[in-house]
């Protein structure tokens, strides 16, 4: 049985794209496995410059002692906050401690507000654990290593909401505490 010239063109153009595929594909997953990686690498090193910015800033600031360096922290939280800074917010950061303020208390809301932030643990706060070099061998270990890491950021928000819920909690106590004050100032 003789194949024709359009079967014979077919058949080389599956051979050729089922090749091209083999090669492709470890290649296309080598790039977006090094693309991620990469993202990841930036953005530990940002948050590791955020938290080094915050140690800076919960100082206090002194008259000509480091002052270049306060301002070089303010530079770094400003770069990586997602709401521009104003520059009342810079001027205050610069010439007063930072303690985890609030927007309530910058408003100058402050009178039952504690300064102080606890810290998450430092288990939580550890970087995440970087990739292995994307090749087929290494998938399922990254595999391993990406849901170790999503699920250290799930337990760092777990901790952060539920401060959070503590906090709103003590702020509605106060705030009710002063309402009833009032109220009995009035009677």
């Amino acid at each position: 049985m003789k194949i024709s010239l359009s079967q014979q063109t077919l058949n080389k153009l599956t051979s050729v794209a089922t090749i091209g595929s083999l090669v492709a594909v470890p290649i296309l997953v080598a790039v977006i496995g090094y693309k991620i990686q990469s993202s990841i690498s930036n953005e530990s090193i940002k948050k590791d410059y955020v938290q080094m910015a915050i140690q800076i800033l919960a100082e206090e600031p002194k008259v000509g002692v480091h002052e270049d360096l306060r301002e070089w922290a303010i530079d770094i939280l400003a770069k990586n906050s997602p709401v521009p800074f104003t520059a009342a917010l810079k001027k205050q950061l610069s010439t007063n401690p930072w303690l985890g303020v609030t927007l309530r208390e910058f408003a100058g809301e402050s009178e039952h507000i504690s300064h102080s932030r606890p810290m998450p643990p430092s288990d939580l706060m550890n970087s995440p654990k970087p990739l292995l070099a994307p090749t087929n061998k290494n998938l399922e270990e990254n595999l391993r290593i990406s849901k170790e890491n999503a699920l250290q950021l799930k337990e760092l928000q777990g901790w952060i909401n539920k401060k959070h819920q503590e906090e709103i909690t003590r702020d509605k106590f106060f705030k009710d505490l002063d309402k009833n004050s009032n109220d009995s100032k009035e009677r």
